[in-house]
């Protein structure tokens, strides 16, 4: 994966994509210096942050910097709101990391007024997963607190770094529990299984291939009860629920047989591995075979046992796997699917804006809200669509995120709404056909339900 960010960030027209950043609103005071001291404090314990990558003879290599300054860029901000504001904002998490020479962790911080600022935090994703940059955004805010107060550090010593992550899953992979995994891939991936083609609105464009868009959505809460009542009833979770619903939508939307999707592994399983940052995540791919006129329930049980199955043998990298299958194409999944529990991001994740109207939190002394609305929560896109959810509670936020030289937005957001069409069909009776419970709430024809 981080041979793979290399050759994006040296061929995409917009880098920013592989940029992992949150903006979040302070409204209180805040010491520059502390701040910066603390994001200082970040690096030094992090070897990954301090990563430099390049290329030699045509491979991805890296090296760990002793040392490197962090700098907290300060922003007066003289605009009647933020989002008059949002462009400069928009800039910093945009602007392009040098990867041969710059720290892989930047600060920003805008202000308004002695109580309202933007600190925006920025990372690169070929050094930092997402569970990574939670990890860094939970500890940031106690490092503050601590430098304000003069007290000693409040975190535990950083024992396992990511070269011990990568000379474990190297000798892993050489071993005999990598010769079982990739049995177990080479014949659950064998002949070629086909892409999603979903129709195209911009057949003659230029491929931009990481230019893409969001469409945000939200499931009301009465409705994931009833889902979740289902999950329990068919002895699987929420999760499969809304995956293998997500499944059938793109075979409703594309006439194929055989639906494969990628979706997220941590790679945290070792207790060695949960607090390091690094970029560990990595995906797995959900091949189900579609049939005609199926009951969802029936349909549910198959992607119930694909997906524990995969989960059982995951720990394979992707990129290494599309190489040894020797595929007849770029990449093994064009289509991503994920939903994650806001708890994993620990105290962070109220400040992930995953929907509007979220009460403040105090963080290491700050006053603490959300700002996602100042800037898109994605900045591109790595495959042609990804639905990304959140689940919260009894309520999960959605954006279903898309490549704009293949879709147009009216067709992304019918793509959403037939997805949440076909959850309340579900949800009303998962043992009749999806196929005609979809025809009839969404009034279209058997041969227009395909992007009708």
């Amino acid at each position: 994966s981080q041979e793979a960010c290399l050759t994006w960030q040296n061929n995409a027209p917009n880098p920013g994509f592989l940029h992992l950043y949150l903006p979040i609103r302070i409204l209180s005071p805040v010491d520059p210096f502390a701040m910066q001291r603390s994001l200082q404090t970040l690096a030094d314990r992090h070897p990954a942050l301090r990563a430099r990558f390049f290329s030699e003879g045509g491979q991805g290599m890296q090296r760990i910097a002793d040392t490197c300054s962090v700098v907290l860029e300060q922003v007066r901000v003289e605009s009647p709101s933020w989002q008059a504001a949002s462009e400069p904002i928009l800039q910093a998490a945009m602007r392009p990391f040098d990867l041969q020479q710059d720290l892989l962790l930047r600060g920003h911080l805008f202000s308004r007024g002695f109580r309202d600022h933007i600190l925006l935090i920025v990372t690169h994703h070929i050094a930092v997963d997402a569970t990574a940059f939670a990890i860094l955004l939970n500890e940031l805010f106690p490092l503050y607190a601590a430098r304000l107060a003069g007290e000693e550090i409040p975190l535990p010593e950083v024992t396992w770094t990511f070269g011990d992550f990568v000379l474990w899953q190297s000798a892993m992979l050489k071993g005999p529990v990598g010769a079982r995994l990739w049995d177990h891939w080479r014949i659950e991936l064998k002949d070629d299984p086909p892409l999603v083609r979903l129709p195209n609105d911009f057949p003659g464009n230029p491929v931009t291939r990481h230019e893409g868009a969001c469409h945000a959505f939200h499931l009301e809460p009465v409705l994931v009860g009833r889902l979740r009542a289902l999950a329990r009833k068919e002895e699987a979770t929420l999760y499969m629920v809304l995956l293998a619903a997500f499944q059938q939508l793109l075979h409703l939307h594309s006439g194929q047989e055989e639906i494969l999707v990628a979706t997220h592994t941590q790679n945290r399983d070792r207790p060695e591995w949960e607090g390091l940052v690094g970029y560990l995540s990595d995906t797995v791919a959900i091949r189900t075979r579609m049939a005609a006129d199926e009951r969802f329930s029936a349909l549910l049980q198959r992607v119930r046992h694909t997906l524990t199955s995969a989960l059982m043998f995951q720990g394979y990298p992707m990129k290494r796997l599309e190489r040894q299958l020797q595929l007849s194409r770029e990449a093994l999944c064009n289509v991503w699917f994920t939903m994650l529990p806001r708890q994993l991001y620990g105290a962070v994740g109220a400040l992930l804006g995953w929907k509007a109207g979220d009460p403040p939190v105090e963080l290491g002394g700050l006053r603490l809200e959300a700002a996602h609305d100042l800037i898109p929560a994605w900045l591109g896109v790595w495959y042609d669509l990804e639905l990304n959810l959140m689940e919260a509670g009894d309520e999960v936020s959605g954006t279903l995120c898309y490549r704009t030289d293949l879709f147009g937005a009216s067709r992304i957001a019918h793509l959403a709404r037939d997805y949440q069409t076909l959850l309340q069909s579900i949800a009303e009776d998962p043992s009749k056909s999806t196929f005609k419970q979809f025809q009839s709430r969404s009034g279209a024809a058997p041969e227009n339900v395909i992007f009708s």
